[in-house]
């Protein structure tokens, strides 16, 4: 009888040091930096933006939406108001007469191109793809697909009511 309970002791021992190390393999994994996503990307969809006549103004922050529409010349373009590291959503600063966007979870600091200035963040502010949509009454909107990236340089060319309303 003592040899069998013996025995059962050191399975136990055993199973307790092989469940502890998987227990502590997970703790750590969960505690480094290279065990988790790099890059936090937002869950794709269709964000309604506005009435192309009511987006007249160079930089609209949307703050609900994490997204920032702005316009030049050449067209609209959008780009994400959430950290590439913890999704938290980011704060606008001014500093030294330059804007820059903040994460007020990780710290991490964008300029107002996106680009990381300070981590730990690694990669720049997203810019989605827009698209122009019509409701039943043919009023123009724009639309962002969100989750689906363009180069920071791309562009949705202004439509002609728009340039038009804007020269008057």
């Amino acid at each position: 009888m003592f040899f069998s309970l013996k025995k059962h002791n050191s399975v136990l021992s055993y199973r307790f040091k092989v469940a502890s190390g998987i227990l502590f393999a997970i703790l750590l994994c969960f505690s480094l930096e290279s065990c988790g996503p790099r890059v936090r990307k937002r869950p794709v969809g269709f964000m309604r933006l506005g009435n192309v006549l009511d987006l007249r103004s160079p930089d609209i922050v949307f703050k609900e939406k994490n997204l920032l529409l702005r316009h030049d010349d050449n067209g609209f373009y959008v780009m994400s108001l959430q950290c590439t590291f913890d999704s938290s959503p980011l704060v606008m600063w001014n500093v030294d007469s330059k804007r820059v966007f903040i994460s007020p979870t990780s710290k991490s600091v964008y300029d107002e191109n996106g680009a990381v200035l300070r981590g730990p963040a690694q990669s720049p502010l997203p810019y989605y793809r827009l698209k122009y949509s019509a409701d039943a009454n043919g009023s123009e909107f724009v639309v962002a697909m969100i989750g689906i990236e363009v180069p920071g340089n791309w562009r949705l060319p202004l439509e002609k009511s728009f340039v038009i309303y804007k020269e008057e």
